[in-house]
């Protein structure tokens, strides 16, 4: 798998919009990476698995369908779910002068971000229906299914638990959404190449390549790798 190099040039659309390091650096992925046959609908109904531990992933879905296809970030719906309960997170909120990363570690709250509803616990297990629906029901049309979802550096020990959650997932994603994956690392990009072949095999999905892009910061100068992964609906 070739790797897409990209530089702290590349991510000045996400830091105009007021994005920090981190999310414009994935806000670049999904707007490079996700399929152009991906368009959705006027209101984006939207879903984050495995929410708030890392970045605002709510505001990169609103980024990234503001800057694909000038859908506002009023008319987009996004829930977050995970499994875990809210846990203090460090991100990163500067540079000092010396070049190097500011950090700053503090207990996530949903008004830290502009998710719309966030459920955690039992009630955000995104294997169960419990998410989806309540997310459903607080986006006001319960009929309306899921135009995109996207999974935040998943923990691909048990792939098996992974493919079924995913299945779950699909059952909730309308015929033209799609779902994304990003993973970080070249441990957690390899188990997402074997979770993308347990996708194929299903020969339920149209799964993408496995796309491999690597952020070379130079303010400090480090580089840091990342896989994607997009799948939808063999009907969509």
């Amino acid at each position: 798998m070739d790797f897409r190099t990209f530089d702290d040039q590349s991510i000045t659309e996400g830091l105009h919009l007021g994005l920090g390091f981190l999310e414009s650096s994935l806000l670049y992925i999904l707007n490079e990476g996700v399929p152009k046959t991906y368009f959705p609908s006027g209101k984006v109904l939207a879903m984050a698995v495995g929410c708030g531990h890392y970045s605002r992933e709510a505001s990169i879905i609103r980024a990234f369908h503001l800057l694909r296809f000038r859908i506002q970030p009023e008319d987009i719906t996004a829930i977050g779910c995970d499994i875990d309960d809210l846990r203090p997170v460090k991100r990163i909120v500067g540079i000092d002068g010396k070049g190097d990363f500011v950090t700053q570690t503090y207990q996530r709250r949903s008004s830290d971000d502009d998710y719309d509803l966030i459920l955690r616990g039992i009630c955000g297990d995104a294997s169960t229906d419990t998410p989806w629906l309540q997310g459903q029901n607080h986006h006001g049309e319960e009929d309306q299914k899921y135009d995109y979802t996207h999974i935040i550096y998943p923990y691909l020990s048990n792939l098996n638990s992974w493919c079924e959650t995913i299945e779950k997932a699909f059952t909730h994603i309308s015929d033209k959404g799609i779902l994304s994956i990003i993973s970080e690392g070249s441990e957690d990009i390899s188990r997402l190449s074997r979770l993308q072949q347990m996708l194929i095999h299903t020969k339920k999905y149209q799964v993408g390549a496995l796309q491999g892009f690597c952020y070379e910061s130079t303010t400090p100068r480090s580089s840091y790798d990342y896989g994607l992964l997009c799948a939808h609906l063999e009907s969509g």
